[in-house]
């Protein structure tokens, strides 16, 4: 802890690459997702610059947008019959996928269609939650040069607190981003907990396979207890929880709130929605009775 962090770690890179299936050259890493996107704005964003954000969707990328003096465009894209046309005109498009809150996947080939329609427009994906449902599209870095994959060890590897991102992307976007980014802002222990990590992820899978579970045991649960609810979340290890009226939808969450269970608000993105992070199956008797 006297020294300086590694400010580039070979075998790291190397080992998400192995892990990921891709070259080394399309691999960088940061101090987690929310920093990448900070270096996303500061490489690729200019004052008036258009960003369409695909609605609802996490809203960090949006702030950093904000910062940057962009013109800002939301669409509304998911939670939606069908999906809208995939003609975009902006500098970048940003979405989640699995999105965050609904839990909805776009498939690898309507992204395809996306990147070919859309040439001169970056696409920033957030992968966060992958590992719990869809196909990654990181295979599709080497075909296409307008493409940034976002990915994360806070959700399925449950290490939120090391503060540990990366991306995917083609070489030209990788140099261009390690060309600003602060080398010394990943920590020594964050870069040695991220190998081991990326090493040894079958603990991983056990709590994806175990959450998965839970999911589907709360999911039945919430459906007894609530007859006209609404409930998003296929992919993801989430519940988004959709109520008729504001008066239900606040009660649930002061009644969890009181018996010491904290769930997000999610009512500024869809009205009269919470969304709640399921735990694995042998972490969730407290939470299947709090409902009780």
């Amino acid at each position: 802890f006297r020294y300086y962090p590694n400010v580039k770690n070979n075998v790291l890179i190397e080992t998400i690459a192995s892990f990921v299936g891709c070259n080394v050259g399309n691999i960088a890493y940061f101090s987690g997702i929310d920093s990448l996107h900070e270096y996303i704005a500061k490489a690729f964003l200019e004052e008036g610059d258009k960003v369409i954000l695909l609605s609802p969707t996490y809203d960090n990328f949006r702030a950093v947008c904000d910062l940057s003096e962009c013109e800002l465009e939301k669409i509304s894209f998911f939670n939606q019959e069908s999906y809208p046309e995939f003609k975009f005109n902006a500098k970048i498009v940003y979405f989640a996928n699995p999105n965050n809150p609904t839990g909805e996947f776009i498939g690898t080939k309507n992204i395809e269609l996306m990147l070919s329609l859309n040439p001169n427009t970056l696409f920033v994906i957030d992968e966060a939650y992958i590992e719990f449902g869809g196909e990654s599209s990181a295979q599709l870095v080497s075909k296409y040069k307008n493409l940034l994959i976002c990915r994360t060890l806070s959700k399925a590897f449950c290490l939120a607190g090391i503060r540990f991102g990366y991306c995917i992307a083609c070489d030209e976007i990788i140099n261009s981003l390690e060309a600003i980014k602060n080398p010394k802002s990943i920590t020594m222990l964050s870069q040695r907990i991220a190998i081991h990590a990326f090493t040894n992820p079958d603990y991983m899978y056990e709590n994806v396979a175990k959450t998965l579970e839970g999911k589907e045991i709360l999911t039945k649960k919430i459906h007894e207890k609530f007859k006209d609810i609404k409930i998003l979340g296929e992919k993801g290890n989430f519940l988004l929880l959709i109520f008729n009226n504001n008066e239900d939808h606040q009660n649930l969450i002061k009644a969890l709130m009181a018996k010491g269970v904290f769930i997000r608000d999610c009512s500024k993105l869809i009205d009269y929605s919470c969304r709640i992070t399921v735990p694995p199956i042998d972490k969730i008797d407290y939470l299947i009775n709090c409902f009780e």
